[in-house]
């Protein structure tokens, strides 16, 4: 596979990345959290918490025997709107700026702060919505 202009022009954003995070680590420039609740805009409810009860018929008929019946839980699910956010690296981490993250769910405070891309102003770009 040819290197196109496209492929260096990435290259060149993850070291000024890589770059701004090991300077932000060797100054010690801390790097907060700070909850959905606290900093978004609006959250709508899109779908209450609850359970569903599955008796299963089709496992049932293989295998010859009743199943046992399951019950899934599952939590509430909501929309969250924020004013300007950056949202970068492959596990889309969100922030507010350089120093403060966002974080939506318990599954985000997993990510170790040293591999957290901080978002950098000038290298971002503006997404509509």
């Amino acid at each position: 596979m040819v290197p196109t202009v496209r492929d260096a022009g990435h290259r060149v954003d993850k070291v000024l990345h890589d770059a701004a995070a090991d300077l932000a680590w060797r100054l010690g420039v801390p790097l907060r959290t700070k909850s959905a609740s606290d900093a978004s805009r609006s959250r709508v409810v899109l779908s209450d918490g609850g359970s569903t009860h599955w008796r299963n018929p089709l496992e049932t008929a293989f295998y010859g025997a009743a199943a046992s019946p399951e019950t899934v839980t599952h939590p509430e699910v909501s929309m969250i709107e924020f004013a300007d956010v950056f949202v970068t690296g492959s596990e889309a981490l969100i922030f507010s700026d350089f120093c403060t993250r966002i974080i939506t769910d318990e599954s985000q405070s997993d990510v170790s702060r040293g591999k957290a891309r901080r978002p950098v102003k000038w290298l971002s770009r503006r997404e509509k919505g």
